[in-house]
């Protein structure tokens, strides 16, 4: 089966999948994120878990994704315009995740 031609046939194809266990799975997923929440693990790739009203946030970086981060931070701290504007976009990715986690919050 190939992909939905349009965007219509995109809707429907995933109104039947939903229809048809999807609803179930992202409830059971949901249920799942919750239940393990106060979980920091890195092998399950559970990287953010709430206890009680603290989020706890666990970055796993490869050597050289710590090294390239390193390295563009001291180029931006050098005054390369070029180096800060990547700093920014992986913090905009951060500060995107960490938005994404306020909305599974227990209080919710």
């Amino acid at each position: 089966m190939g992909l939905p031609a349009s965007p219509d046939e995109f809707d429907c194809v995933w109104a039947d999948w939903m229809a048809g266990g999807g609803a179930a799975l992202e409830q059971e997923i949901q249920t799942d994120m919750r239940t393990k929440r106060h979980v920091l693990d890195i092998n399950d790739g559970t990287h953010a878990a709430w206890h009680d009203d603290s989020l706890g946030v666990l970055l796993v970086l490869d050597d050289h994704e710590v090294m390239s981060l390193l390295e563009t931070w001291g180029e931006a701290a050098g005054g390369n315009i070029i180096a800060l504007s990547k700093c920014l976009e992986w913090l905009h990715g951060l500060f995107g995740f960490i938005d994404h986690c306020a909305g599974l919050h227990p209080d919710d």
